[in-house]
């Protein structure tokens, strides 16, 4: 893949982000897509062996650097479909902060059996989210269909950026996730 590095003089913040092409999940796995931008942001992490609970990071995010976000970016013209996890610091040792962050979200959040009660939550929260969608501003979702429909042949663009798609998908999981 290609990468870009770009160096300002006068500048001293930075963000380093990572977009990971959506398009190479097979499709009897597409249903955990709907989670991927929960389960790397809203259930803690595992660093140096110990579970940080999701609050104990949210705390230590908040300290340490200035954001950490997942999330999906769709482009439908190319239907290229991407999980992107961003990282940013205010300044140099926040920076270097932010990249372990991102290296510590994607390669151990904490999705052990022990956290269960944390992801079932989690997985709450975000169907709670996409339940509630409709209720607001028409402007914020109603394209939405409109595009399901127009790319209803690819169901990884359907999974990435339809609320209604993630929905069932997040009400799958959560019924798997059940004791």
């Amino acid at each position: 893949g290609a990468l870009v590095s770009s160096t300002f003089e006068n500048i001293s913040s930075g963000t380093a982000g990572l977009a990971f092409n959506l398009n190479v999940v097979p499709e009897k796995d597409l249903i955990y897509v709907a989670a991927l931008p929960t389960l790397l942001s809203d259930v803690g992490v595992v660093r140096d062996g110990q579970s940080i609970s999701y609050d104990r990071t949210s705390e230590m995010l908040r300290r340490e650097i200035l954001s950490y976000r997942s999330y999906f970016s769709v482009n439908f013209k190319t239907e290229r479909a991407e999980l992107v996890v961003r990282s940013a610091g205010s300044n140099a040792s926040e920076i270097s902060r932010a990249l372990g962050w991102l290296e510590t979200f994607l390669l151990q959040p904490n999705i052990d059996y022990n956290n269960i009660a944390r992801i079932r939550d989690a997985v709450d929260l975000q169907l709670s989210a996409h339940r509630n969608r409709t209720r607001r501003s028409e402007e914020s979702w109603v394209n939405t269909p409109a595009r399901a429909y127009w790319k209803q042949h690819n169901p990884v663009l359907l999974m990435a950026d339809n609320f209604m798609t993630q929905e069932h998908a997040m009400l799958r999981l959560r019924w798997q996730l059940k004791e």
